[in-house]
């Protein structure tokens, strides 16, 4: 009868011993392929500069970036700044009370009404509180107030017998409006403002007006006067600003003085 060798009959363990030096050999293995992996590669001198070059190129790039997002920002500030301020401005001119004119009333009355209205408006919002007026200031705000209102009746009346003075006067009120308050006395202190203005704008020397010392703009006016072209209406200033009492004695200021005088002091 034959003999059977079965697998079974092999020693127990051995199997094991094999399979626990095959790990270990393989784990042997993976550490020193991991090893040789990590290892640093020693660059070459031509590869160090590469790489210099490329992280300043880097840097550069970053850097202008940065500077052209900063210069839109600094833009669209400026911008907005500039539309806030428009609007400001806007938002002012509207508050502010406007000058009235001439064309847009039915009469003289209503027109010097509103002008005085205006006037009063404007010192209050222009004047310091703790500006005190001296008697001489508060003279000269009632004497242009009245010649304003004797000149708006003589300019109608004037008007009348001149029809083109209207529309030169109509074109050239902004520069009027602009003069400096000193030489829209002279003109208010003459004898006829509104030939004045309309024969100095058919000159073209109106806005020359504006930038010349007072005594000069009165020797301007009489001459713009002396010219004639238009019927001449007789004038109803008011009296020439005085001394107030208690005031220093001593002449007038030149922009106090009419046109006469102007003319008679510079010939002295």
């Amino acid at each position: 009868m034959d003999t059977e060798v079965e697998v079974s009959d092999v020693a127990p363990g051995a199997n094991a011993e094999v399979e626990t030096q095959e790990t270990v050999e393989t784990t042997e293995n993976q550490e020193a392929t991991t090893e040789a992996t990590e290892a640093p590669k020693e660059l070459t001198l031509e590869e160090k500069y590469r790489k210099a070059e490329n992280k300043i190129r880097h840097d550069r790039e970053k850097i202008a970036k940065a500077r052209a997002k900063a210069e839109r920002l600094a833009g669209e500030k400026a911008s907005l700044e500039a539309e806030i301020a428009k609007i400001k401005a806007e938002r002012e001119q509207k508050a502010a009370p406007q000058k009235p004119k001439m064309e847009d009333f039915d009469s003289v009355e209503d027109y010097v009404d509103a002008v005085a209205t205006f006037r009063a408006k404007e010192n209050t919002q222009q004047a310091p509180k703790e500006a005190v007026i001296t008697p001489q200031q508060q003279q000269e705000q009632i004497w242009i107030a009245q010649r304003e209102a004797a000149v708006a009746q003589q300019a109608q009346e004037f008007i009348k017998d001149n029809p083109e003075a209207l529309e030169i006067v109509q074109e050239n009120a902004d520069t009027i409006d602009d003069f400096p308050q000193h030489i829209k006395n002279v003109l208010l202190a003459s004898d006829n403002p509104t030939l004045a203005v309309v024969n100095l704008a058919k000159e073209g020397r109106l806005e020359y007006l504006g930038y010349l010392p007072p005594e000069v703009a009165a020797l301007e006016v009489q001459r713009a006067l002396s010219q004639g072209g238009a019927k001449t209406a007789v004038s109803k200033a008011p009296a020439p600003i005085t001394t107030a009492k208690g005031a220093a004695t001593g002449s007038k200021p030149l922009e106090a003085k009419s046109g006469k005088e102007l003319l008679k002091w510079v010939n002295s």
